[in-house]
């Protein structure tokens, strides 16, 4: 069993890869998948906390949503001032602080899903619309050296 222990103010949960693939792979899948079919273009995952399946209409970016651990992950095809905008536009309806994390496909869905929480977490500590996930500043490694 992997542990995975989010930053402080967030709950910590267990995820058990022998019992519940399905769910990061899932979001994975999805995010290949645009990727692939993305022609050039950019994928975006958005995440913000609570059930917001609503808050944002259906458009031709907005591709996919998924509520996991009580984050609604939005997957989203673009460039990154689209991106900014449909950031801005959940934030307004939501009243909630937007994660914004580029998909690369470097690394698994797990941690994929905690970058996204941890964008989160910067947005709300320093009280902005969203956040964009940068490795070289807000991972755990870039943090402690």
């Amino acid at each position: 069993m992997t542990k995975l222990y989010p930053e402080r103010g967030y709950s910590t949960f267990s995820y058990d890869e022998e019992k519940r693939p399905d769910v990061f792979e899932f979001l994975r899948l999805h995010l290949e998948q645009e990727r692939a079919a993305a022609s050039g273009k950019e994928v975006y995952l958005l995440g913000v906390k609570g059930d917001q399946t609503r808050a944002l209409q259906r458009d031709e970016q907005v591709r996919q949503v998924l509520v996991l651990n009580n984050t609604t992950n939005y997957v989203v095809v673009g460039d990154r001032s689209s991106v900014e905008r449909i950031a801005s536009e959940l934030h307004q309806k939501s009243n909630m602080p937007v994660g914004i994390l580029r998909y690369e496909g470097q690394d698994s869905p797990a941690v994929l899903y905690l970058d996204l929480c941890t964008a989160i977490r910067h947005g709300q500590k320093r009280n902005k619309a969203w956040h964009l996930y940068d490795s070289t500043v807000d991972s755990i490694d870039a943090t402690v050296s």
